[in-house]
């Protein structure tokens, strides 16, 4: 292409984007009367230039430079000046040259001289080759609007050839909307004015509509009289195209929910979406052309490293879930997805970052993971009490038949309460309706009257309540006020008035015979009077003549603060220990929030030869008991009532008291500190508790010290980390 651009008899010439002069050929050299410096001059190789009407002409505004800039240029007459003083008028028709990518990297110079009559047909002959070798559309047509001439360039725009649009009018490529168009050109026209850079959109051959820019400009006879019009039309569809695709994605980037963010393999941000700001706190002025290290935390700075050398791999980086941090130094989860940008060489040059905020559902899957949780809590510690009613029931019945019939009703008395709760979607239960689901069984109704305000209680104390309020009705129907037609049961409640609320239950029946205290306690009068204590609250036991009354009461939830804390350590010193030597018997103390458990544990160590010092049942108490020295080891339950034992666990580990833990939950739930510690999971297996408890005794303590404790196997309990 460049040997046939030096051959032909037209001056042509070539320069880069920065104007310096690439080629030229000999007609050119031949034009200036000079040959310039190839790779130094620029814009133009004349001597000196001047404008038509011979003003000088800097080389910055000549019709080549203001081409690369842009600029649609139309035919302009210039004049040059030879080193020896003559002058030549031509005129100049810049064209720009682009790479197979559609980058602009110069342009070529078409200048056609200003002959006089002699030369006037070399003229129209070098004007010819350059209409038909330009990339625009070239048009000429009359005042009428017929067309008189159609270049190369609209055949491959409009897909008509010449010979069948010469002598068509101009309005057969006008859209039938856009007519008005025409007579506005022509009216203009007659006026003498130029039409430049009119967009617009025309009709091809099949049908497409093509987007041009379009400039307009007036041609005359060799008098001077307005003859026609010369049309130049540039195909602007793929600019337009590309600038409604621009204009597209930066709209999606601007109203994005996710952060948008790019940088360069330096790290440094180039461009910071609206959601960047609203996601990380800074303003894009703030964020642009500095590091995008100032979101990473510190010891995620590596993270930057590893993206960066994917990057320049090529590599796209999807759906990374990480933490930044934001301008106020909160640190946010954020899932990234990261790809290479490249440029028209298929370099990387940098990275686009979509951020999205997952901090909800971050959110969602630790709540996802606390409720699977506490169900498996929940569910373990419901089987390690009805483990504790089976062995407390055998303990305590006569015979295998009495056992079945106690121990079936004490577990249908608990599913009749959790029944209740569930229906009321956990958030507790009246003492109404506990009483009509344990006490009032559609059986001897008319012997029951309960009465009492409206009297919420909350899902663990109903449980509870239920549990003590069926041993009481077993007892009545058996051998109280329900087991003959003539006796009467009377259940009232009452709730203080004072600041501590206190709900009071009475039960009362009469019209039984012969009532009178039983010899021995049995395992229904321990959970009568022990399963209100972690609670704070207490029942009390009466015979008379004519059937059995009990006293309950127990400051409500709402309201206990001080008044609950005050009556449960009243109940528990109840349970203080006797201060025995640690020689005679290794002293433990239980902290577990479900009162049967714990019966169930003081049981298994006091038939293992251990003694129990004191049961805890609130955190409160479990502190105030640890900070004590009446304890040689402790059985430490997770969670107390929805509180965690960190604390007490820190105080024990503080102090090097042996502790083993008991909890529902898996490791997972323990005081993360403590997760290597021993663990026995509920339900739990006696042999299993009591190993672990003289394995972490034996790690303790001096062998002397055991006395008579008893064998104990030789084992080792993991150290206790350091405070």
């Amino acid at each position: 292409m460049l040997n046939h651009l030096m051959a032909i008899p037209v001056p042509v010439y070539g320069t880069d984007t920065e104007g310096r002069i690439t080629f030229f050929n000999e007609a050119a050299a031949a034009l200036w009367g000079r040959r310039p410096v190839v790779g130094t001059e620029r814009w133009c190789g004349s001597w000196k230039l001047f404008h038509g009407d011979g003003r000088p002409m800097q080389r910055n505004d000549c019709p080549m430079a203001r081409v690369v800039r842009g600029e649609v240029v139309a035919d302009e007459e210039m004049i040059a000046q030879r080193p020896d003083g003559s002058e030549v008028a031509f005129e100049s028709h810049p064209n720009i040259v682009k790479d197979d990518t559609g980058k602009v990297i110069g342009a070529v110079n078409l200048l056609i001289e200003l002959a006089d009559s002699n030369g006037a047909e070399a003229a129209d002959a070098r004007l010819a080759a350059i209409v038909s070798s330009s990339d625009d559309a070239i048009i000429g047509k009359t005042l009428e609007g017929v067309i008189t001439s159609w270049n190369t360039a609209a055949t491959r725009i409009l897909g008509y050839d010449a010979e069948e649009m010469i002598g068509q009018s101009i309005r057969k490529i006008i859209p039938a909307d856009l007519q008005s168009e025409e007579d506005e050109i022509l009216f203009r026209l007659k006026r003498g004015e130029h039409i430049r850079h009119f967009e617009t959109v025309r009709i091809a051959k099949d049908g497409r509509l093509v987007e041009l820019s379009i400039t307009v400009s007036p041609t005359r006879d060799k008098r001077g009289r307005l003859v026609g019009a010369s049309k130049v039309a540039r195909d602007i569809t793929e600019r337009n195209r590309a600038a409604l695709t621009s204009a597209r994605l930066a709209a999606i980037v601007e109203t994005s929910d996710d952060a948008i963010i790019s940088k360069g393999l330096d790290s440094i941000v180039t461009s910071w979406n609206a959601s960047a700001t609203r996601m990380f706190g800074y303003r894009p002025e703030e964020m642009i052309g500095t590091s995008i290290t100032r979101l990473i935390p510190p010891e995620l700075r590596d993270e930057e490293d590893n993206i960066l050398a994917k990057l320049r791999r090529g590599e796209r980086i999807d759906h990374y879930d990480t933490v930044r941090i934001t301008k106020d130094g909160t640190r946010i989860d954020v899932s990234l997805t990261i790809s290479p940008i490249h440029d028209c060489k298929g370099r990387v040059v940098g990275a686009s970052k979509i951020a999205r905020d997952i901090g909800e559902r971050k959110q969602h899957e630790r709540l996802q993971r606390l409720l699977f949780d506490e169900l498996n809590h929940r569910v373990k510690n419901t089987l390690a009490i009805i483990q504790s009613l089976a062995r407390q029931s055998l303990r305590k019945s006569p015979s295998p038949e009495r056992f079945v019939e106690s121990f079936v009703g004490r577990i249908d008395a608990l599913g009749r309460a959790h029944n209740l709760l569930v229906d009321r979607k956990m958030s507790g239960t009246t003492v109404e309706e506990l009483v009509k689901n344990q006490v009032a069984l559609g059986e001897r109704e008319a012997q029951i009257a309960y009465r009492g305000p409206d009297v919420r209680l909350e899902a663990r104390i109903a449980v509870q309540l239920g549990l003590v309020l069926h041993e009481l009705a077993t007892n009545a129907r058996k051998y109280g006020a329900l087991s003959t037609g003539t006796g009467h049961l009377d259940i009232s409640w009452t709730v203080s008035d004072m600041a501590a609320r206190v709900l009071r239950l009475r039960w009362c029946e009469s019209g039984a015979s012969q009532v009178a205290a039983p010899k021995t306690s049995g395992f229904g009068t321990t959970i009568i009077e022990r399963s209100l204590l972690p609670y704070g609250g207490s029942a009390q036991l009466s015979y008379a003549g004519e059937g059995l009354s009990c006293e309950i009461e127990f400051p409500l939830p709402e309201e206990r603060s001080s008044a609950s804390d005050a009556a449960h350590a009243s109940a528990q010193d109840q349970l203080k220990p006797t201060d025995l030597a640690f020689h005679r018997q290794p002293r433990v103390l239980i902290v577990e929030d479900e009162p049967l458990i714990a019966m169930e544990m003081e049981e298994v160590l006091r038939t293992n030869n251990f003694q129990v010092a004191a049961t805890a049942f609130h955190l409160k108490r479990a502190l105030q008991l640890a900070a004590g020295d009446e304890f040689d080891a402790v059985l430490l339950d997770a969670n107390l009532g929805g509180a965690r034992v960190d604390e007490v666990a820190e105080l024990l580990a503080a102090k090097r008291i042996p502790f083993v833990f008991v909890s529902g939950y898996g490791r997972e739930g323990l005081p993360a500190r403590f997760r290597d510690f021993p663990l026995v999971s509920k339900p739990f297996d006696t042999k299993r508790l009591v190993a672990e408890l003289t394995t972490a005794l034996l790690a303790r303590a001096p062998a002397s010290s055991l006395g008579q404790a008893g064998k104990m196997p030789d084992a080792a309990a993991p150290p206790i980390p350091d405070s």
